[in-house]
């Protein structure tokens, strides 16, 4: 249904996208925000209830909104997707976001836009709360968003990257940890006035059990992190979607996945056996890279007061020459031995030849009823036959992931996989979600040998009719090209899916259309489809 949004429409969130100069890492940057801050702030949505978020764009480029793994839950023309499901958003004008999360959805996400660069810092937090209560039992919940940092502003990267010759950026300068780099000493020791660059803390009392929510939100890097003395940890979800329970001593995130952990405080008994620490390092490292960049966290318990154990003198020197327990300066060398191998961790412990395109619209058709295998190939590229990992991301909904692995792919090496994997005496049944790592097996090759593999499955519905994106979620590699676009259904199914039974989408289909309104003039109003009936 078509309905007018003027003066008496009232959204139920306001976003405005600013382009601004803010401090990461304690260096100034020219920087797109979500609400003037980096992370934007948290939203947590209603599973079954529809809620409006108008987003202004008051820079002075494009922009838009993607809700990041619940395409599914958006108006088709609502997933933020330029030039695929939605025209962006021009300068000083705003649109109205549909939203309407199921049951089944409820987890974790983030938001971020989806034009050039941007989302490097234009993102933040989404939350879909449990309809019932959550299937495991925790005291508290913490968010964790994992970015990283370029110094050069979103149009210079972008020029770089679409220029001829193309220039790589290379390694990010720092990650950023909920905002903060986790290079210079921590504030309570120095006072400090810009805390882009402290260490982020994790305030947490003894004894409790804390749920979480790590959100791989980088430009580019696969992390890995842990936390001296607390290896108890165990994911309950990916990807929006809860798992059975699967402990590891250490996380490892690729730019779009989510995970959600629990975490066992300790009792304070336990916390003066180990020399009476309150205070405990969260190393970060990245792989897959040129080389490595680290960050640090806090891990602190705030309800004891114990000594740091540890004499140290006032440039924080130590005789092993390790400063762990500084209280205020980062590790100068790292602190805990993270695996340098990412291609197997927990890869097949979550339970719950490609099409040819068309040459017309350059797009990948399928129909209603179809189940698709969709195998995704690792190439050496130039210059120099270089592999490189790609954290693959579907819109359209969440798919079945049925594996990976090195080499090439066939029939016949899949089948094997899947034996070799079997649970509970059947093939391996597949993981269900939105973002998986296709993995690079070496550093360099051939040019155009493949060394690398994955496999999704994806049954096309009534309910993901639509044009959605397949791509990689590397920022850099997205400027580069590294998209494809899928049109699930007819195209008299798509509109029999999307038309409103009393108006045009024509709207929709023009940039600048009547869907967006003029940033002062909301009186006049805009014309929305609403998808879904309350």
């Amino acid at each position: 249904m078509i309905v007018k949004h003027d003066a008496s429409f009232i959204p139920d969130i306001v976003l405005r996208v600013t382009i601004d100069t803010i401090n990461l890492s304690c260096q100034p940057r020219l920087s797109t925000l979500i609400n003037g801050q980096y992370p934007a702030p948290p939203i947590y949505l209603k599973p079954e209830q529809t809620t409006w978020i108008r987003v202004y764009n008051d820079a002075d480029v494009n922009t838009t909104v993607h809700w990041h793994g619940l395409t599914l839950s958006t108006a088709p023309y609502a997933d933020g997707a330029p030039q695929a499901s939605q025209w962006p958003i021009p300068p000083g004008h705003f649109f109205d976001y549909e939203l309407h999360p199921i049951a089944s959805e409820a987890g974790t996400s983030f938001n971020h836009s989806h034009v050039g660069f941007q989302a490097m810092t234009a993102s933040g937090p989404l939350i879909v709360m449990d309809y019932h209560a959550p299937p495991f039992d925790y005291d508290e919940e913490i968010i964790l968003q994992i970015g990283d940092f370029y110094l050069a502003d979103d149009h210079t990267m972008e020029s770089w990257l679409t220029g001829s010759p193309s220039v790589w950026p290379g390694d990010p300068t720092s990650l950023m940890i909920n905002g903060h780099s986790g290079l210079a000493p921590y504030a309570e020791a120095t006072n400090g006035v810009d805390p882009s660059c402290e260490p982020w803390t994790m305030n947490v009392v003894t004894g409790k059990r804390y749920r979480v929510r790590v959100i791989g939100s980088t430009a580019l890097s696969l992390v890995l992190f842990g936390i001296i003395d607390h290896d108890n940890l165990t994911i309950i979800e990916t990807d929006n979607s809860y798992v059975h329970p699967v402990e590891t001593s250490y996380m490892q995130v690729g730019t779009g996945q989510r995970f959600s952990f629990l975490l066992d405080t300790k009792e304070q008994s336990e916390l003066q056996q180990l020399e009476g620490h309150s205070k405990y390092w969260i190393q970060f490292a990245t792989r897959e890279g040129a080389g490595t960049v680290y960050a640090y966290a806090i891990l602190k318990y705030t309800d004891i007061d114990l000594t740091q154990g540890v004499d140290v003198d006032g440039a924080c020197n130590y005789p092993t020459g390790a400063d762990m327990w500084c209280p205020g300066s980062p590790p100068s060398t790292p602190v805990m031995d993270l695996p340098t191998t990412v291609t197997d961790w927990l890869e097949y412990t979550f339970r719950n030849p490609a099409l040819p395109g068309d040459p017309h619209s350059s797009t990948y058709p399928a129909w209603i009823g179809e189940v698709l295998e969709i195998v995704w190939e690792n190439e050496a590229s130039f210059p120099g036959g270089i592999y490189g990992p790609h954290p693959l991301h579907a819109h359209g909904g969440p798919y079945w992931d049925m594996g990976s692995g090195s080499g090439s792919w066939s029939a016949e090496t899949h089948a094997e996989f899947l034996r070799n994997h079997s649970f509970n005496g059947m093939p391996y049944p597949g993981s269900r979600r939105d973002t998986t790592l296709l993995y690079k097996y070496a550093l360099q090759g051939q040019q155009g040998v493949t060394n690398g593999w994955r496999v999704w499955r994806v049954r096309v519905t009534e309910k993901n009719v639509g044009v959605w994106m397949m791509h990689c979620h590397i920022l850099q590699h997205v400027i580069m090209g590294q998209s494809t676009v899928w049109v699930f259904g007819t195209p008299d199914e798509i509109k029999a899916h999307m038309v409103p039974v009393n108006g045009s989408l024509d709207g929709y289909f023009t940039y600048g259309g009547d869907v967006v309104g003029r940033t002062g003039e909301e009186e006049r109003g805009i014309m929305v489809a609403h998808f879904f009936d309350e």
